[in-house]
């Protein structure tokens, strides 16, 4: 994710009145704390798998969002802590076609159970989730991406998880994917969505096989 691209497109749609904007009450030194919410991005995802990918002091937490309340066919939600950043995007509309051997040779194959996607070579994760609305082949689409993998191309690529940021990145795709397909409250939920499996985003071995 290049650096600030999920915030400036937040930030572009909030000018026509339909996001919205969260920070913790009054300005914070730098040196601050940062306090992480239990919940982040209008509550659809869990805090805890932002932390290891911001700051752990600077100045107050950033939330941009746009189409979360409800789940429409595009949303955004971008998190900014001491110039870091980290956020995702998902698009769905149903009645297209996305065959996995097509969308794979877009980038390094990767999986998340019956998810599967690629990391884009900026360094974002792109995952494709089985998510039936109209037909089978629907499919709920998620990118995310985190500023502290970039610089880091070889190691997201290859999904190295020794690199403990690389990790941490590939458990917040995880987390963004499982959350989004399991819906919730004014939300759909993905067919099968619970059992799309704990852990990371990991590579598509039986993609690299072929």
């Amino acid at each position: 994710m290049k650096r600030g691209r999920i915030l400036v497109i937040a930030a572009a749609v909030l000018l026509i009145g339909a996001g919205t904007w969260w920070g913790l009450a009054g300005p914070l030194a730098d040196d601050e704390s940062i306090k992480i919410p239990e919940r982040v991005c209008g509550d659809r995802i869990p805090g805890e798998s932002v932390v290891p990918l911001l700051p752990a002091k600077g100045k107050q937490l950033q939330e941009d969002t746009y189409e979360l309340e409800v789940m429409r066919s595009y949303g955004v939600c971008s998190l900014e802590v001491g110039g870091e950043e980290v956020g995702f995007e998902f698009h769905y509309i149903p009645g297209a076609t996305y065959s996995r051997d097509r969308v794979q040779r877009e980038g390094t194959p990767v999986s998340l159970g019956a998810a599967y996607g690629y990391v884009v070579s900026s360094g974002d994760i792109r995952l494709y989730v089985p998510c039936r609305w109209r037909k089978e082949t629907d499919r709920l689409i998620v990118t995310t991406g985190a500023s502290v993998v970039e610089g880091k191309g070889a190691a997201v690529r290859k999904l190295d998880v020794s690199d403990k940021e690389v990790r941490a990145f590939a458990e917040f795709a995880a987390d963004v994917t499982r959350s989004l397909a399991r819906g919730g409250k004014n939300w759909h939920t993905c067919p099968g969505a619970d059992r799309l499996p704990d852990g990371p985003v990991t590579l598509d071995r039986r993609s690299r096989k072929k």
